[in-house]
């Protein structure tokens, strides 16, 4: 995925056409999305922006002239607003093939082992549901759940 948007962004800084690099990172988001193993579903949501702005800020310091700082701030903020669309396009196309393949069932394994992971999570939640079950006998009065 980050070779075909490093690859569309330099085709298109170098041939001054914005839209190879959005239909780049449409295609790579399709093919990351299509192609990647069902466990790594929810890493495939989240990945393409972050890689695609690493691209443009590598690209933009490679071809834009000027000096470096300048180059890539003006550089990746020309490149992001004229992909806009395009980047849209792929997140939305992205989601859905992912939803398709078992991206709900990636979101509730992650649920489930953030409940499980943290025992002292755990322990709060149960004496916060012990807690309120008080409150209510103890007419109105708060009672405050013992800190850790």
């Amino acid at each position: 995925m980050a070779g075909i948007f490093l690859v569309g962004l330099l085709l298109a800084a170098w041939l001054g056409w914005a839209v190879l690099a959005g239909l780049a990172f449409v295609v790579g988001c399709v093919l990351a999305a299509r192609y990647a193993v069902t466990a790594a579903l929810l890493t495939v949501v989240v990945s393409p922006p972050l890689l695609f702005l690493a691209a443009v800020i590598l690209v933009s310091a490679m071809t834009v002239p000027g000096g470096l700082f300048m180059s890539i701030v003006v550089g990746s903020v020309v490149t992001l607003a004229s992909v806009a669309p395009w980047l849209a396009v792929g997140m939305v196309l992205t989601v859905i093939i992912t939803w398709i393949r078992g991206l709900p069932g990636c979101i509730q394994d992650l649920r489930r082992e953030l409940r499980s992971a943290d025992p002292v999570v755990s322990r709060v939640a149960a004496r916060r549901r012990v807690t309120r079950r008080h409150d209510a006998t103890d007419r109105g009065r708060a009672v405050d759940p013992p800190s850790l």
